[in-house]
Parts: C-alpha cells; structure tokens; sequence
C-alpha cells in the first residue's frame, strides 16, 4: 500500500498552531465514529516520546505537556495524496477533537504515549440538548436553514464552551443553499435531544434532496461544517416518472454497474437491479424510497446521483474502494421480540412504564429492547383529548391566582364555574402546569379572560411566570377522567407503537467490512455486492466508521447493517 500523507496539527489558546506530525514519531492513528454521535474519539501513540516529545529539561511533573497536553484541540488530516499542511480542506481532515485523556507503556525498549481525542463537535453539540422542533415560521423548511438554527441553540446552550461560529461561506456547503446567519427560530417543545442528533436525523438525503448524508464538524477555531461529500457521478432524468415507475431514463449510463446499485434523486433512494438500452430497471415498488425517503414523482432533467457501491471483486472499478476483508451474519435471533416502554407521565405526575411481546414471533429466546420515550407518548395521548389550544395574550406573573387572559383561539375552551371548574395546562420546557378556573372563557375584546381558583393542580409543578405567547391547552377533558383510565389510554398508545413496531422487525443482515482507507460517515448508504458469498445488490447503512492509520497503512472498516425497508 502506497504511503500515506497524514498532517496532526495541535491548537492551544493563546499559542501558535503546531504541526504534530512533522516534529514527532507516530506509530499508529485509530479514529473511531459512532452512529449515535457519542462514540466519536481518536487515539495518537506517540512511539519512544521521550526522543521527542518529552522535554526532559522541563520541572513540569508531566514532561509532554509543552507540546500536548489537556484540552489541547487536535485535528487529523489523511490522504493517499500529499497533502498541503498550510491550505488544507474540509474534504482533507478526518477528525477534529479535543484531548480527554492520557495513557503511558513501557515495554522493553519501547516506550509509548497515547493521547486519546473526543470528537468536538460531541464535545459542543452532543452535551446541548434541546427539544424537539416544529416549525412556527413557514419559511423555515430548509434543512440547512434548520440546522443553523440548531446551531444557534447550541450556543446558548453549552454553559462556557466557546460560541460556535457558522461562517457566510459558500464552499463545500449543501447544494440548495448555504448555512446563513438568521434570527429564524423554531419552536421546540418537550426537551430531550441533543443538537446532534437533531443534525444527524435532518442531515439525510429525504431532508436535503442530495445522494449521499451529510457529514457535520466543529473545527479547532469553533467553526461549524455541514457538507455533502462528493457524489460518485451523477446524469439527468430524460423525461419524467411517477411515484411507482419501474424503469428510469437516464441520459448516460457512465458509472452505473450493469449489476445494478442505489440512486438518489431529490432525496428518494431507489435501487435499480440492472441496465436496459438507456434505462434503470428497478425490481420492484418495494425499491423505491429506501432508507425512509419517500417515493415521489420527478420531473425530466432532475439530477441523478449514483450512490457508491461496495464491490467484492471490484473488478469494474465501480466500487467506493478495494475490500481488504469482509464478513457477515444473518440470524433470525437478533429480532427483538420484547419490549420495555417509557411511555411518559400520567395525570397525577406518575411514570407510566408499560411492556410489549410479540407473540407472532418465530425464536423461543427473548430479545428485548428498553424504549425511553421522554414523554412523547404520553404526549400524543394528551394532545388527542384537549379541548383546544390558544396563546397567553399578557404576562400571568406571581406565582399566585387572578385572571389570565387567552387570545381568542380560547374562545371554544369549556366553561368552567365554581361548581364545575374548566382545567388549563400550561405548557414549558420542564414540565406543564395544571391551572383550575371557575370562570371563562369571558369576551373581553379579542381576547378570552379566565379566573384562576387553583395551581399546580394534580402534583404539577407551579411556574412562577407565565410569560405572553405561551401555549396552553384546555385540559378539562382529562381533567375529569379518571388517572386510571388516562394511564390506560396511555398504555394503549404504546401497545399499538409496540405492534408497528414488530412489523416492521425483520430478519436483517450485519456485516463489517474493512477497506483501502476512505472518507465515509455513519448513517451513509450503499449498495453491496459480494460475489463469492452470494450477496447481491444488498442496501446497506453504515452505523459505524473506524479507520486504522500508520505510516505506510490506512484502512477502515465500517460495521454495515441492511436497511429495514429494502427487506422484502
């Protein structure tokens, strides 16, 4: 294997940026990237430190600490090309992270230093968390527009990490537009994602109408990527094809395998199993709109992008790079039959934890799967049974009882009186509040008034201040059904999650396949062909990225699982 560039630069505060692996002896690189966007770390051995980056002169207990030390902001560059340490590109570096950890061995003559590196952006956008969005501003319906907005509530949530900045930049950003700096916000509600996570699930094809996911990094001067890598070819539609169409005119046929692959086209993947004259032949419906995008009808002209193919032999040269090694496992014991749900709380403040078991399943074993909800199920049960929702047209201040005034979307809430009181739920970021009222909906203008008798009924917690613009609901309804019942309406929720949940269980394949060392992401998605193992056309997912990097050697090896929706 041909030598391999490979540029370790270090950053500090207040000192000049140092190229690492210029000055000092590496003897491996392990990069590692996770799918659930906190598993991203890099581990650096230095070999016989003490030749080079141990300063002996130095009265520090710890002698390295002059040219890497905690906190240290490390960034890794690798290519089979050589690379300019004074002008590299988002597409050059592989890992950007922060030193966490030190770890020392002596053995005989040999001695080394491994400096272990967390990603930064998991650093930064993983400890973030915020909640699940929904759009109030209409035209906030672009993903990069989504996630600068992200981006901005990270900011202010990460408690003394420096501001992320999201440069005006064009280059490398998106096709449909770059990340802008706007004051657009969302409105989020029910907190319990990170940032990350929220960039991760918009950061797919179905969201951003490109062929492959994009990847997303903060740099060593705190500056926020969001990319599409590069495509492995692209044509155009020659005329136009519905949500179920089964054959694709294409303009060229120029790096499609006759063997068949994966396609993107305004965000819907689709396998095609083969070539005819100047067409995509395409199995079945069931291959259109894998990996959760959606079938849809394009119109001529639209781009065609060829999504990359792993190829054991790659004797076309269409695959994404040469296999080293692959292996493959397909057991029907891997299905989760079991369920444990954390479905949310119930009337009176309550957890409501409820189980499901597949009784249709073909295993004797139990594979069980625990699901924290955070609330969202319980969630969908009250938002089915309120009897409106209005915003609060000026500040409720205090803590205590009085009037609030609704906007005139209160108008329909349920007249309470003193002997039959109406119920409000106040909602907030913690946790709502449940307000009682023996009077209203009362007209007063365009708004509604209400006389507030109690707070913080059935054990909410009372919110000192609720603010204008605050969404509430009309909570009567289940206010006068009974917990057991709201418990059990809830439990139903989650008992017809559980059974979509099992249908959609399948025999799947996991695979691990190591590579002639390449860029890749997880959550990309690929075809695989496997000749000698009989695996043909197979759509695959990448969960999990780890690249092995030495001076004359680079491979990486991704842990691969077969999509769900391509299974037949």
């Amino acid at each position: 294997m041909a030598a391999i560039d490979l540029v370790i630069t270090r950053s500090r505060e207040g000192a000049d940026s140092v190229i690492l692996s210029d000055s000092f002896a590496i003897q491996k690189v392990e990069v590692s990237k996770g799918s659930d966007n906190t598993n991203s770390k890099a581990d650096i051995t230095f070999i016989n430190p003490n030749a080079e980056i141990i300063n002996s002169a130095s009265t520090d207990s710890r002698q390295w600490e002059d040219n890497i030390q905690l906190d240290d902001v490390i960034t890794i560059s690798a290519s089979f090309n050589a690379l300019n340490s004074a002008s590299l590109t988002i597409n050059d570096k592989l890992f950007t992270g922060v030193v966490t950890k030190f770890s020392g061995k002596l053995d005989g003559s040999t001695s080394t230093i491994t400096a272990t590196c967390t990603d930064l952006t998991d650093i930064i956008l993983a400890k973030a968390h915020v909640a699940k969005y929904s759009q109030s501003d209409s035209s906030l319906n672009n993903a990069h527009e989504i996630v600068e907005n992200l981006v901005q509530v990270a900011n202010d949530n990460t408690n003394g990490y420096d501001t992320v900045k999201t440069p005006n930049a064009t280059g490398g950003r998106p096709t449909g537009g770059f990340i802008q700096n706007t004051t657009k916000t969302i409105d989020y509600f029910s907190n319990y994602k990170s940032v990350a996570q929220h960039i991760k699930s918009i950061s797919v094809p179905a969201f951003t109408g490109l062929s492959r996911t994009c990847t997303y990094f903060i740099d060593d001067n705190r500056e926020f990527y969001w990319f599409s890598p590069p495509d492995v070819g692209s044509t155009t539609l020659t005329s136009s094809i519905s949500a179920s169409a089964l054959s694709i005119p294409v303009a060229s046929t120029t790096n499609l395998s006759n063997a068949g692959g994966l396609i993107t086209i305004e965000g819907e993947i689709i396998r095609y199993s083969g070539i005819s004259g100047s067409n995509l032949t395409v199995a079945s419906t069931n291959d259109r709109g894998l990996f959760d995008s959606i079938a849809a009808i394009h119109a001529s002209g639209k781009t065609v992008s060829n999504n990359a193919v792993i190829k054991v032999p790659n004797n076309d040269g269409l695959g994404i790079s040469d296999v080293l090694n692959f292996d493959f496992d397909y057991d029907s014991e891997d299905v989760v039959n079991m369920v444990i749900m954390r479905l949310g709380k119930d009337k009176l403040r309550k957890n409501v934890t409820w189980y499901k078991y597949n009784d249709q399943t073909t295993t004797s074993k139990i594979r069980m799967k625990v699901f924290d909800f955070k609330g969202a199920i319980a969630e969908e049960y009250y938002n089915s049974k309120i009897g409106g929702t209005a915003l609060v047209a000026s500040d409720f201040t205090g803590g205590g009882t009085g009037t609030l005034t609704l906007d005139s979307s209160a108008a329909t809430f349920t007249t309470g009186s003193g002997g039959s009181p109406g119920y409000i739920r106040v909602l907030s970021d913690d946790a709502p509040e449940i307000l009682e009222y023996t009077a209203g909906p009362v007209s007063s203008g365009p708004n509604y008034t209400f006389t507030i008798s109690g707070r913080g009924k059935f054990n909410s917690r009372t919110i000192q201040d609720v603010l204008s613009n605050t969404s509430v609901q009309d909570f009567t309804t289940i206010a006068n059904t009974s917990n057991t019942n709201v418990r059990d309406g809830i439990r139903d929720r989650g008992q017809e999650w559980a059974e979509a949940y099992f249908a959609g269980q399948k025999e799947k394949m996991g695979m691990k396949v190591t590579l002639k060392g390449v860029k890749v992401n997880p959550g990309e998605a690929f075809a695989l062909v496997v000749n000698d193992l009989g695996l043909n056309n197979i759509a695959v997912r990448v969960k999990d990225v780890r690249h092995a990097i030495t001076k004359n050697s680079w491979q990486t090896t991704l842990t691969l699982e077969e999509d769900d929706s391509a299974i037949a």
